[in-house]
């Protein structure tokens, strides 16, 4: 009998990085146990059948839910950083609610490679630690996802420390991402930096100016074109295309080559792209996630815990926080050390990477444990 996976997350917006991490889960799927059969909730269901080869149902809305619990022989709720409030408080109770109605449909449910909280409130904590009761198993992607679990009264013995699916995702052929930086503007053999900002409550004029400035600069220094990347188009296209402008206002002469990605890609066209460029300034995750997977050298903008705990784990040093861009100077500093380091860097990953994706492997093994498998 075939067995059923539903998984639910933040699909069918357009996110690149929540899109990669579909794809990934699907592809180890596939790999360790073809003849299951995958379903995703999704704010766009016929977009992500026609971008994944799965079947998909409509998220919102109480019937499609539990009509797909009740067929599906496991739920995953993953992966990404749905429990938390920083984005919306609406978000942890809509993915709570639905580990409540996996639990009343008798469906065996598992947090798949979560990044927790952070949990703001404590009526909050407590109706997410509520939900977690009934879950079998949870994965996650750092350490402090760990504590966070127990600290919302989950036993040691359902947690498991993994990593991002993403790490594991295999890029397309090298000549679709040259296809995709001449679509953008960009010479493909020329080496380019890579830049994926998002708006963010605490990008003002000042930081915006100093950050473009620093690095228009150091581009023309380094002898680099420029990649800007709108991981979420719909949400950092605006913000994307202003830095592009900011970046190429220089002086007759001083001004680096500037490109702003807007064809539409998959995930693992833009591990290809992002494995072609020389250097990365990522404030996504998943850019710096795909960029690590990739082994390219990077600077993450902190905006979030999640992006500070997967610097570390990458050995990518940061800049803590986005007002820190207005420093000029600091922000100079951090960027040509960052620069510099390159090196180091590539080494650092080239051992810990593997070590992440075998990680990022037991995601999958967890889930077919947990069917039986």
């Amino acid at each position: 009998m075939t067995q059923r996976i539903l998984i639910s997350g933040y699909y069918g917006y357009g996110n690149l990085g929540d899109e990669a991490i579909l794809a990934a889960t699907i592809a180890m799927f596939r790999a360790k146990a073809p003849d299951i059969q995958l379903t995703a909730l999704s704010a766009d269901p016929q977009a992500t059948e026609a971008a994944h080869g799965i079947q998909a149902l409509p998220r919102w809305g109480i019937a499609p839910l539990w009509r797909g619990l009740r067929q599906a022989d496991l739920f995953l709720l993953g992966g990404g950083g749905l429990l938390q409030d920083v984005t919306s408080w609406k978000s942890p109770l809509y993915y709570a609610g639905q580990l409540v109605a996996a639990r009343l449909a008798g469906t065996p449910s598992m947090l798949w490679a979560q990044g927790i909280g952070p949990l703001q409130g404590g009526a909050m904590r407590q109706a997410v630690g509520a939900a977690l009761g009934g879950v079998r198993m949870a994965t996650v992607r750092d350490a402090e996802s760990v504590a966070d679990l127990g600290r919302l009264g989950m036993s040691p013995g359902r947690i498991l420390l993994t990593a991002d699916p993403v790490l594991a995702l295999r890029p397309n052929q090298p000549a679709r991402a040259d296809a995709l930086l001449i679509a953008a503007g960009l010479e493909p053999r020329r080496p380019f930096l890579a830049i994926a900002i998002r708006p963010w409550k605490t990008w003002y004029e000042r930081q915006l100016k100093s950050f473009t400035a620093v690095v228009s600069q150091m581009a023309m220094r380094w002898g680099l074109q420029i990649l800007v990347i709108p991981f979420q188009y719909t949400v950092d296209r605006y913000l994307a295309e202003e830095a592009a402008y900011c970046l190429g206002c220089r002086p007759s002469g001083a001004a680096p080559r500037v490109g702003v990605l807007h064809s539409a890609v998959t995930a693992e066209d833009m591990m290809a792209v992002l494995g072609r460029a020389q250097f990365l300034i990522g404030m996504r995750l998943h850019s710096l996630i795909m960029g690590a997977a990739m082994g390219v050298p990077a600077v993450g903008i902190v905006y979030d815990p999640k992006v500070a705990a997967f610097s570390e784990l990458a050995g990518y040093p940061t800049i803590t926080h986005i007002g820190a861009l207005s420093e000029g100077d600091t922000w100079a500093r951090t960027l040509g050390l960052a620069w510099e380091s390159q090196q180091e860097q590539r080494r650092y990953l080239s051992r810990q990477v593997p070590k992440l994706q075998a990680a990022a492997w037991q995601n999958v093994e967890t889930a077919l444990r947990l069917l039986g498998r």
